[in-house]
C-alpha cells in the first residue's frame, strides 16, 4: 500500500525531469566542456576552448572534419536569450563569476599589485561583421573597482586574423532531445498499474 505514492512519485519526477534540465555537460571535448540552456536546448562551448583562436581558425574548423565539426556560432538573439535566462536581470560578482565558471573560466586575469585592481574576464565572438573585422559580444568581468558585468551587447571588432587569449568565441550545437524519459516514465506508470491489480484484495464471495 506504500509504495504506490513512491513510484508514482518517481514517475512524476522522470517526466518533469525531461522538461528541464541546466547545468554543464559533456561534450565531444571531454566532461563538462558546455553548458546547456534548458529555454532554447542549446549547448553552449565553454570559451576556453575557442580562446587564443582567431575568427579565421574558428570558422576554418566548423568544417566536418574539423576541431569544431557539429557547433556553429550562435545568433545575438540567442546570445541575449542566454544571458537574461542566466542572470534575470540580476547582475553581482557571484553571478557573473559563476556564468564565467559555467563557461570554463574566466579567459582573461588581470591584478595591478600598485593600487589593488583586479578583474577577471570573459568575452566572446560572433559571427557578426563589423569596423575591420567581425564583433565580440558578452561582455561578463569581475571588477573590484567598477564593479560587476553580465553585458550581452556589442563591445567592439576584432581582426579576423588576430587571436587573443582573452575572448573566444561563442559556439553552440543542438542538444538531443530527452525523448528517454518520457518512455521510462511511461514503464514506471505500467509497474505501477500492474503493482495495484497484483495487491489489489481479491473480491470477496456473495453468500446467498
Amino acid at each position: 500500500m506504500f509504495r504506490r505514492p513512491r513510484l508514482f512519485g518517481l514517475a512524476a519526477f522522470l517526466i518533469v525531469g525531461g522538461l528541464a534540465m541546466a547545468g554543464t555537460v559533456d561534450t565531444s571535448f571531454g566532461p563538462g566542456t558546455g553548458f546547456i540552456d534548458d529555454s532554447t536546448h542549446l549547448v553552449w562551448l565553454d570559451l576556453t576552448l575557442t580562446s587564443n583562436h582567431s575568427y579565421n581558425d574558428v570558422v576554418a574548423n566548423l568544417a566536418p572534419g574539423g576541431l569544431y565539426d557539429g557547433w556553429r556560432y550562435a545568433t545575438p538573439a540567442e546570445l541575449a536569450q542566454f544571458f537574461t535566462g542566466y542572470d534575470g536581470g540580476v547582475v553581482n560578482d557571484t553571478l557573473a563569476l559563476n556564468l564565467m565558471n559555467d563557461l570554463g573560466g574566466p579567459l582573461q586575469d588581470i591584478y595591478n599589485p600598485v593600487n589593488g585592481f583586479r578583474r577577471l574576464s570573459s568575452i566572446g565572438l560572433l559571427n557578426v561583421p563589423f569596423d575591420l573585422g567581425h564583433a565580440l559580444y558578452g561582455y561578463i568581468a569581475v571588477d573590484n573597482f567598477f564593479g560587476p558585468s553580465i553585458d550581452l551587447g556589442l563591445q567592439g571588432s576584432s581582426l579576423d586574423s588576430f587571436a587573443f587569449p582573452g575572448s573566444g568565441s561563442w559556439l553552440v550545437e543542438e542538444a538531443p532531445e530527452p525523448g528517454f524519459l518520457p518512455v521510462v516514465a511511461f514503464v514506471v506508470c505500467g509497474i505501477v498499474v500492474r503493482f495495484r491489480n497484483v495487491t489489489s484484495p481479491a473480491p470477496r464471495p456473495v453468500v446467498q
